[in-house]
């Protein structure tokens, strides 16, 4: 396909998508069941909605990688082998890489909301009209994904060896789908001994923030920097974590600062939740489900150590591994909703998440009509 440029009236289509998605969706909010139709008619527009994501940039910048993985010139994409392999071998056209890609997302989204047992319909909502956005950004979706999937196996395993190590195989395998994998697999596995303290498990981890915060401080560099030597896969993964480190600072305006704040405070406020529901518990959650708010929880601490200045700029890599938790959140509005456990906290990170839907989309519109 030739080179398309945003515009826009193609941004317009991703808002028109939104606006039929929290259309469909709403009835399941106000405790309706979807039928079988309308949900499947749901997935159907949100991987629409993934194949032309005309509102964010990397859309563009992956048909110009496809462009040039097709035209013999590999070498000069940074992307994982799988990806590549997809372009030059598998996908004739660029949108044929999108329905692939994305399409393996979607299916491990909705593999990991029946493992949990979800309320499709509300976890539907959840996703389309707050993280459906962010879902359909970047390739690490599918890395995401998959460990989540792996998680949920794992935590529902039950003591069944087989399901554990069906979830263990989907957990490490998503090591090789983003260079940032490693570091969403070690808060998985964080959460899960962290998990195993009880009540106390909470207030260790924030106590532990300091020493975290030392330990990358004093560590994180040189160990990219070592494993920047080693000829391996891992050197890979660490030329990542460097490049994020040294790339230079960038001022932002008023409405990007703006919408970073709508974008995350959502996850601190069901951070916050996972905190409270896992010291004093409003009602006995099943094993799984904590798992999850601690997952929430070890993922939003862990990111917010990057928001200080270590003499490199950190803030690339806490915007990008803060996106890890859209899984776990999604999972738990859902859970905490059809639980009936509804606080204002709770309300008010499901407000802000959809008005960040909205306002990311508009800002992407308004920029593309004053280039």
């Amino acid at each position: 396909m030739g080179q398309i440029s945003q515009t826009p009236v193609l941004v317009f289509l991703n808002i028109l998508l939104i606006l039929i998605l929290l259309a469909t969706t709403y009835n399941a909010f106000r405790g309706k069941n979807l039928s079988t139709a309308r949900t499947a008619f749901i997935i159907i527009v949100c991987l629409l909605f993934c194949m032309f994501s005309f509102w964010g940039k990397d859309w563009y910048g992956y048909m110009e990688y496809f462009a040039l993985v097709r035209s013999g010139f590999s070498s000069r994409v940074p992307m994982e082998e799988f990806y590549l392999w997809l372009m030059a071998d598998v996908c004739s056209h660029y949108i044929d890489f999108r329905i692939i890609v994305w399409g393996l997302s979607l299916l491990f989204l909705l593999l990991t909301f029946r493992t949990l047992k979800l309320n499709i319909g509300l976890a539907l909502f959840f996703f389309c009209n707050i993280y459906l956005i962010y879902f359909s950004y970047a390739r690490v979706t599918l890395a995401i994904t998959m460990m989540f999937y792996g998680y949920s196996c794992i935590c529902r395993a039950n003591h069944r060896l087989y399901k554990t190590l069906w979830g263990i195989f989907w957990v490490i395998l998503s090591f090789y789908f983003h260079k940032s994998a490693p570091l969403g697999i070690s808060s998985l596995l964080v959460s899960l001994f962290v998990l195993k303290l009880g009540r106390k498990a909470p207030i260790i981890l924030l106590v532990s923030f300091p020493i975290m915060y030392m330990l990358i401080n004093t560590i994180l560099n040189d160990y990219f920097q070592i494993l920047l030597n080693e000829d391996s896969i891992l050197s890979e993964y660490a030329t990542t974590g460097a490049l994020y480190f040294d790339m230079q600072n960038t001022r932002i305006g008023i409405s990007a600062i703006i919408n970073r704040i709508l974008e995350r405070t959502p996850y601190y406020l069901l951070a916050y939740i996972s905190f409270k529901e896992l010291y004093k518990p409003s009602i006995a959650h099943p094993r799984y489900i904590r798992a999850f708010f601690m997952a929430e929880l070890v993922l939003i601490v862990f990111s917010s150590i990057f928001i200080f200045d270590f003499g490199m700029n950190t803030n690339i890599l806490y915007g990008r591994l803060i996106r890890f938790a859209q899984v776990p959140s999604v999972i738990l509005m859902s859970y905490l909703y059809d639980s009936s456990i509804i606080s204002r906290t709770l309300k008010l990170a499901v407000v802000i998440g959809i008005i960040n839907c909205f306002y990311t989309l508009s800002y992407s519109l308004y920029n593309t009509m004053t280039v």
